[in-house]
Protein backbone atom coordinates (compact mmCIF):
# COMPACT_ATOMS: atom_id res chain seq x y z
CA UNK A 1 0.00 0.00 0.00
CA UNK A 2 1.34 3.58 -1.27
CA UNK A 3 0.47 6.75 0.89
CA UNK A 4 1.63 10.14 0.03
CA UNK A 5 0.85 12.94 2.30
CA UNK A 6 1.15 16.15 0.38
CA UNK A 7 0.33 19.52 1.50
CA UNK A 8 -2.86 21.24 -0.12
CA UNK A 9 -3.85 24.13 2.47
CA UNK A 10 -1.89 25.74 5.41
CA UNK A 11 -4.45 27.07 8.42
CA UNK A 12 -3.30 29.33 11.42
CA UNK A 13 -3.61 28.18 14.43
CA UNK A 14 -2.52 29.60 17.92
CA UNK A 15 -0.86 27.57 20.53
CA UNK A 16 0.74 28.45 24.05
CA UNK A 17 1.95 31.48 25.97
CA UNK A 18 5.64 32.71 26.73
CA UNK A 19 6.77 33.79 30.07
CA UNK A 20 9.06 37.14 30.03
CA UNK A 21 12.30 35.08 30.95
CA UNK A 22 11.10 31.90 28.00
CA UNK A 23 10.78 35.36 25.55
CA UNK A 24 14.04 36.19 26.21
CA UNK A 25 15.57 33.16 25.74
CA UNK A 26 13.33 32.49 22.76
CA UNK A 27 15.14 35.37 20.89
CA UNK A 28 17.88 33.10 19.02
CA UNK A 29 14.86 31.94 17.04
CA UNK A 30 13.53 35.21 15.88
CA UNK A 31 14.51 36.25 12.31
CA UNK A 32 14.46 35.20 8.87
CA UNK A 33 15.53 32.03 7.64
CA UNK A 34 16.47 30.16 4.56
CA UNK A 35 14.80 26.38 5.77
CA UNK A 36 14.73 22.65 4.14
CA UNK A 37 12.16 20.81 5.22
CA UNK A 38 9.87 17.60 4.81
CA UNK A 39 7.13 19.30 2.73
CA UNK A 40 4.94 15.86 2.92
CA UNK A 41 6.09 12.29 3.21
CA UNK A 42 5.74 9.25 1.02
CA UNK A 43 5.02 5.75 2.76
CA UNK A 44 5.00 2.82 1.36
CA UNK A 45 5.24 -0.86 3.21
CA UNK A 46 5.88 1.53 6.21
CA UNK A 47 9.04 2.69 5.01
CA UNK A 48 8.44 6.55 5.14
CA UNK A 49 10.60 9.22 2.59
CA UNK A 50 10.59 12.55 3.34
CA UNK A 51 9.72 14.63 0.61
CA UNK A 52 12.09 17.31 0.91
CA UNK A 53 11.69 21.58 0.00
CA UNK A 54 13.47 24.50 0.29
CA UNK A 55 11.55 27.59 1.67
CA UNK A 56 11.59 30.87 3.97
CA UNK A 57 10.13 31.21 7.48
CA UNK A 58 10.34 34.55 9.61
CA UNK A 59 10.20 33.89 13.23
CA UNK A 60 8.64 37.49 15.37
CA UNK A 61 7.42 37.79 18.94
CA UNK A 62 4.24 38.76 18.86
CA UNK A 63 3.29 39.89 23.09
CA UNK A 64 4.55 37.04 24.99
CA UNK A 65 4.08 34.42 22.44
CA UNK A 66 6.25 33.77 18.74
CA UNK A 67 4.50 34.11 15.25
CA UNK A 68 5.81 32.14 11.84
CA UNK A 69 5.25 33.21 8.50
CA UNK A 70 6.34 30.34 6.47
CA UNK A 71 7.12 30.90 2.53
CA UNK A 72 7.22 27.59 0.39
CA UNK A 73 7.43 27.17 -3.34
CA UNK A 74 4.45 25.78 -5.62
CA UNK A 75 3.75 22.84 -5.52
CA UNK A 76 5.10 19.79 -8.03
CA UNK A 77 2.38 20.82 -10.39
CA UNK A 78 2.90 24.28 -10.58
CA UNK A 79 0.30 25.72 -8.20
CA UNK A 80 1.50 28.46 -5.80
CA UNK A 81 0.57 27.54 -2.25
CA UNK A 82 0.00 30.92 0.06
CA UNK A 83 1.83 31.84 2.96
CA UNK A 84 0.95 30.29 6.22
CA UNK A 85 1.11 32.20 9.72
CA UNK A 86 1.25 29.59 12.61
CA UNK A 87 1.27 30.55 16.46
CA UNK A 88 3.97 29.28 18.48
CA UNK A 89 5.49 29.21 22.06
CA UNK A 90 9.04 29.04 23.69
CA UNK A 91 9.40 26.04 25.51
CA UNK A 92 12.39 23.75 26.33
CA UNK A 93 14.72 25.58 24.80
CA UNK A 94 12.86 25.55 21.85
CA UNK A 95 10.34 27.14 19.38
CA UNK A 96 7.09 25.09 19.06
CA UNK A 97 4.43 25.76 16.13
CA UNK A 98 1.64 23.34 16.03
CA UNK A 99 -0.24 23.64 12.22
CA UNK A 100 -3.82 22.40 11.11
CA UNK A 101 -2.77 21.24 7.16
CA UNK A 102 -5.50 19.53 4.98
CA UNK A 103 -3.27 17.00 3.21
CA UNK A 104 -4.17 14.83 -0.03
CA UNK A 105 -3.68 10.86 0.48
CA UNK A 106 -3.19 8.47 -2.30
CA UNK A 107 -4.18 5.40 -0.89
CA UNK A 108 -3.76 2.44 -3.27
CA UNK A 109 -4.69 4.43 -5.96
CA UNK A 110 -7.74 6.46 -4.46
CA UNK A 111 -7.24 10.29 -3.24
CA UNK A 112 -8.83 11.45 -0.25
CA UNK A 113 -8.47 14.66 1.59
CA UNK A 114 -7.40 14.80 5.38
CA UNK A 115 -7.04 17.30 8.76
CA UNK A 116 -3.65 16.81 10.02
CA UNK A 117 -1.73 18.75 12.86
CA UNK A 118 1.91 19.50 11.83
CA UNK A 119 4.07 20.23 15.66
CA UNK A 120 7.32 22.19 14.20
CA UNK A 121 10.08 22.17 16.89
CA UNK A 122 12.90 24.37 16.13
CA UNK A 123 15.77 25.60 17.37
CA UNK A 124 18.51 28.24 16.69
CA UNK A 125 22.25 27.97 17.55
CA UNK A 126 23.89 31.52 16.16
CA UNK A 127 23.02 31.32 12.06
CA UNK A 128 21.86 27.89 12.09
CA UNK A 129 18.79 26.23 12.86
CA UNK A 130 17.97 22.67 13.66
CA UNK A 131 14.60 20.84 14.08
CA UNK A 132 11.70 18.58 12.95
CA UNK A 133 8.12 18.09 11.90
CA UNK A 134 6.38 15.80 13.02
CA UNK A 135 2.71 15.08 11.78
CA UNK A 136 -0.17 13.69 12.87
CA UNK A 137 -3.63 12.12 11.18
CA UNK A 138 -6.61 10.87 12.94
CA UNK A 139 -6.65 7.23 12.28
CA UNK A 140 -4.22 6.92 10.56
CA UNK A 141 -0.53 5.52 12.71
CA UNK A 142 1.88 7.59 10.17
CA UNK A 143 5.49 7.29 11.39
CA UNK A 144 5.77 9.91 14.37
CA UNK A 145 9.81 10.38 14.27
CA UNK A 146 10.60 13.91 13.75
CA UNK A 147 11.25 14.57 9.52
CA UNK A 148 14.58 17.00 9.46
CA UNK A 149 14.40 20.77 9.67
CA UNK A 150 17.68 22.86 8.88
CA UNK A 151 18.46 26.22 7.73
CA UNK A 152 20.51 29.00 8.03
CA UNK A 153 19.92 32.44 9.06
CA UNK A 154 18.86 34.74 5.63
CA UNK A 155 21.36 37.49 4.50
CA UNK A 156 18.77 39.66 2.78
Amino acid sequence: MTRTLTTIALLLTISGRLSPLAAQTGAAVVGKWDIEFARGQRVENDVVTNIMAKGKITIAMSGDSLLATLEVPPRPDGTPVPNATIGGRFTDGAAVFVQKQTVQLNMNGEMHSAEATVTWTLRANGDAMTGGIVRELPGMSVPTEPAPVTGTRSKA
